[in-house]
């Protein structure tokens, strides 16, 4: 991909940075989130995430595009102009646009609501 093995090397320098700015050990980091876990069936059925592009902000590199193209995902496409556009209906919410892209004011993501929030007790599959 964009940053091919070394991703792994960028993964281990990052956490390392993030610890040492927060004089945290690694120990300390291990179980944060436990507290946050709910079992499947507490999860919202009908709480959907995509992603979004802001034109006033998007700088038109393409990463996203490339990174969503080359995944098979296929989400986002390329108008005339280099106008970037997710398509909601293939979007999976994967979150490679944003990681990839270059404008990090952008917002990547827009909640696409028919529950009220990623987990707020047991549901029945709605439509």
């Amino acid at each position: 991909m964009t940053y091919g093995f070394k991703v792994m090397q960028n993964m281990i320098s990052g956490l390392s940075q993030y610890l040492d700015e927060r004089e945290m050990s690694l120990s300390d980091l291990v179980g944060r989130a436990v507290p946050k876990f709910v079992e499947w069936q507490q999860l919202s059925l009908t709480y959907v995430t995509r992603a979004r592009i802001s034109q006033e902000d998007c700088i038109k590199c393409g990463r996203c595009y490339v990174a969503c193209e080359d995944t098979r995902h296929q989400a986002i496409a390329m108008k005339p102009g280099r106008v970037l556009e997710v398509n909601d209906a293939v979007c999976v919410a994967c979150n490679l646009c944003s990681t990839f892209a270059r404008c990090e004011t952008a917002s990547p993501w827009k909640n696409c609501r028919r529950g009220a929030g990623p987990a707020q007790g047991p549901q029945s599959r709605a439509p």
